[in-house]
């Protein structure tokens, strides 16, 4: 198959979503199925001559996505698909005001002091026992100490501090490079996690923060897991990181929410999701926006009239190259 890179037209990929793409391929007729883990694309196209012709390759990435395992269950918590211009009024900056929203995105870019944090201030929820799952992609990054970028929980809104768990660059928590860390604000870094996370990728990052957590064994305090967010991975089943970082630190109490970069370290990210779970937040069915049927039904429209517009702009300027080509697709 011989794809020409300057013809290909990419469009988005929105939670389990991925918009029609179109490419033009040069071989002979034939019909190819294209497997890749839940993911299935069909390839159609027909020719009255062994020459190059435009194909179009659809995949429909709305089937069977593999979601938190939360999603679909009603919980005491708050969710943010950052649709919109502006924040929610409950969120507050606590440290350099480095975040914004456009796109359906919350942006975090590279902040000064140290911490940094975006807090839900909603009052009168659970200050201890959190839960934070939030879909995060980094963008760009540099390396050393002060490059980080995460969330928070039990972050107290006076002092700023609080527990983090921070995607990393660092030779450091035992770990080479890109990883992930636990952070105790101005006090000690925790435990690291061998996970070398790559820029440009999505992932969902969940992090509970419960001292002595009965459910969890007693001992430790906060805990930590990551996987890929395209809808191609399941959640894993346990924690991958743990730290019982009480009764050698004091606990922390506070809100949950985004923690930036500090000093000027080079970290930017976005977030197209966050769930806070905790009690004292109202019930609510959790739905990331990106992966609800109703947003892929709309998306997958609109895609497909993009991509139809494309398309026949692709026709026309090869009927102009080789006149004695043409093109059905089933």
């Amino acid at each position: 198959m011989n794809i020409a890179p300057e013809d290909v037209v990419q469009r988005k990929w929105l939670g389990s979503c991925l918009a029609e793409t179109i490419m033009p391929l040069t071989f002979l007729s034939q019909t190819t199925r294209v497997r890749r883990t839940n993911l299935i694309g069909r390839i159609l196209w027909h020719v009255t001559a062994p020459v190059s012709v435009i194909s179009l390759l659809t995949f429909n990435l709305c089937a069977q996505p593999l979601l938190p395992a939360d999603v679909g269950t009603t919980v005491n918590g708050f969710q943010d698909d950052f649709d919109g211009t502006a924040l929610n009024p409950n969120w507050v900056v606590s440290g350099v005001d480095v975040f914004s929203v456009s796109e359906g995105l919350l942006h975090i870019t590279s902040a000064t002091g140290d911490p940094n944090h975006l807090l839900y201030e909603f009052p009168g929820y659970d200050d201890s026992a959190q839960e934070v799952l939030a879909r995060i992609r980094v963008l760009n990054f540099g390396s050393g100490d002060p490059v980080r970028g995460g969330v928070g929980v039990g972050v107290d809104p006076v002092s700023n501090q609080g527990i983090n768990s921070l995607f990393r660059n660092n030779n450091s928590e035992g770990q080479t490079g890109n990883h992930l860390a636990f952070l105790d604000d101005l006090v000690a870094w925790g435990p690291g996690q061998n996970f070398v996370w790559q820029p440009n990728t999505w992932y969902w990052l969940r992090v509970r923060h419960e001292p002595n957590s009965a459910s969890q064994g007693g001992a430790n305090d906060v805990f930590e897991k990551i996987w890929l967010a395209d809808g191609s991975v399941a959640e894993p089943a346990n924690w991958q990181l743990t730290w019982d970082y009480t009764p050698a630190y004091s606990a922390r109490t506070g809100y949950a929410g985004i923690t930036a970069s500090s000093s000027g370290g080079v970290f930017q990210f976005d977030v197209d999701y966050i769930l806070i779970k905790a009690a004292g937040l109202p019930h609510i069915l959790v739905a990331p926006g990106a992966f609800r049927p109703d947003a892929c039904n709309d998306r997958q429209r609109a895609a497909k009239s993009d991509s139809d517009r494309t398309f026949y702009s692709h026709v026309q300027r090869r009927r102009q190259w080789q006149s004695d080509a043409h093109l059905s697709v089933v």
